[in-house]
């Protein structure tokens, strides 16, 4: 079993763990509830889930019981649980008021049989309830002992964000996790930032499939047609996945042949996904990067790995997102290894030099239009040297400075992007970019930073959005 601290907080939780929604406190026994639970502590999860409504605490009885039989040691467990659906029929009975978190907090540790939480979530937003009142007694439970952390699930990244700010607002214990449901059926939670901060200002918006598109292509009325219907919008607002680059361009080129304005443009985005393309750029315009080289045959590892400075070197896939297809191999014969073994698979790569003095930690900029809208820093957990969220790293805030805002303006300017996450190094001879993305994710860079990022899109798209807008200019 693997461990993945707590964002950046000192507790480890199991990569794995046992949900109590459901089964446990009612379709199944309680002695088939032991047996589960014995099963995941011996293969290592330490890490069980709860909530208050539950089998209406029935599920939390049944943990409490399953405990004390097996023996196991509080000490071993990390245990959570939930407030916020209804628990009775009185107007207090349910939400994110003071008494009703107080009251549920209590009842739930007595149910468990325990002296306290390591977690507890807020299982949905409550809009009757300032977010103020909600961040203070979460704090006022951490500092009687009650919990140790207290988190979100199903929130949205502005309202977590909005959580954040009063907490540093007023010197607060701020929310340390967030618990959605997110899969592949379900993705929602974590993709509609954008679609809400739409809505909000007015607009009529719909989410569709690329994949799922097909096309007219023709002279005087090309379409873009999904389920038999014609699609006709003012702007579109490209999500590709980096697997689908090449039919999810083709579906924003074909938008672009009608007149619809595109955030991103096809040409731009494919440019952005192609690495080496992306660096070729940019070392044109001057902007600085890491020593970076590419070779197709073996025989040349050695004047390669020679040309970026030896080892320790960063070898990445052309093609590729989220620390996918990234290796750090700090010896020459492990570089010279790794570079045939891709090579072999007839994969494209990129050797890069290892920028050391980062210690593991890179910027996010987020670009709109012609500046940065919002930052973060980045910082792999132990043992790792990438940064990505997805792949347990932690995020703060940080401050750019003068020239760091530029080049990351620049370097999305160059690519031909109008929405950008752009990563950027800080290195002894001054920032240097290591990607830019044309599809950065919002969820983390709004939950940490609490701007509204997805707020400036729409904002850039209302001022740029006209029909037959799209002309990408960038030669390369």
């Amino acid at each position: 079993m693997q461990y993945r601290k707590l964002g950046r907080h000192g507790l480890k939780v199991s990569e794995l763990s046992l949900g109590f929604w459901v089964t446990y406190g009612g379709q199944v026994g309680e002695e088939v509830a032991v047996e589960c639970m014995k099963a995941a502590f011996d293969a290592g999860v330490n890490f069980f889930d709860n909530a208050d409504a539950y089998a209406k605490g029935n599920a939390e009885t049944v943990m409490g019981n399953a405990i004390r039989k097996l023996g196991l040691k509080r000490t071993d467990l990390v245990l959570s649980s939930k407030v916020f659906w209804p628990f009775g029929d009185g107007p207090n009975d349910r939400g994110l008021s003071r008494k009703h978190i107080m009251e549920s907090v209590h009842a739930s540790l007595k149910r468990i049989g325990t002296d306290y939480l390591d977690m507890y979530f807020c299982h949905r937003y409550d809009p009757e309830v300032p977010v103020e009142e909600v961040v203070r007694v979460m704090d006022d439970l951490v500092h009687q002992g009650k919990i140790l952390y207290w988190g979100t699930s199903e929130w949205r990244g502005g309202q977590i964000g909005h959580a954040m700010m009063q907490a540093r607002q007023w010197g607060l214990y701020p929310p340390a996790v967030e618990q959605p449901q997110y899969n592949m059926l379900k993705r929602d939670i974590v993709e509609t930032e954008l679609v809400e901060a739409a809505q909000q200002r007015g607009h009529d918006v719909r989410v569709v499939n690329y994949l799922r598109c097909y096309m007219n292509i023709t002279a005087h009325r090309p379409q873009v047609l999904l389920e038999g219907e014609a699609l006709h919008f003012d702007a579109v607002i490209p999500r590709i996945g980096a697997s689908a680059t090449f039919y999810g361009t083709a579906v924003v080129r074909q938008f672009e042949m009608m007149g619809v304005y595109s955030a991103n443009e096809s040409q731009a985005i494919a440019r952005s996904r192609d690495k080496l393309r992306a660096f070729q750029l940019l070392a044109r315009e001057g902007i600085g990067l890491p020593v970076t080289g590419m070779a197709h045959s073996t025989r040349d590892t050695e004047g390669l790995l020679a040309q970026v400075g030896g080892p320790p070197v960063v070898i990445k896939l052309l093609e590729g997102t989220q620390g996918v297809g990234v290796v750090l191999a700090e010896t020459r014969k492990a570089a010279e290894s790794v570079i045939a073994t891709l090579r072999q698979l007839d994969a494209d790569i990129l050797v890069q030099e290892f920028i050391k003095e980062a210690a593991g930690s890179d910027i996010r900029a987020l670009v709109v239009g012609n500046r940065v809208v919002a930052t973060m820093m980045r910082t792999a957990p132990p043992g790792e040297f990438r940064s990505n969220l997805h792949r347990g790293g932690t995020a703060s805030q940080v401050k750019l400075l003068p020239e760091e805002r530029k080049i990351a303006v620049r370097a999305a300017r160059t690519l031909g992007l109008h929405v950008a996450g752009v990563d950027l190094l800080r290195s002894n001879h001054g920032p240097v970019i290591l990607e830019v993305n044309s599809s950065p994710g919002l969820e983390g860079i709004e939950t940490i930073t609490g701007i509204d990022v997805a707020g400036h899109i729409i904002a850039h798209l209302e001022n740029r959005a006209k029909s037959g807008a799209t002309r990408d200019r960038i030669q390369g």
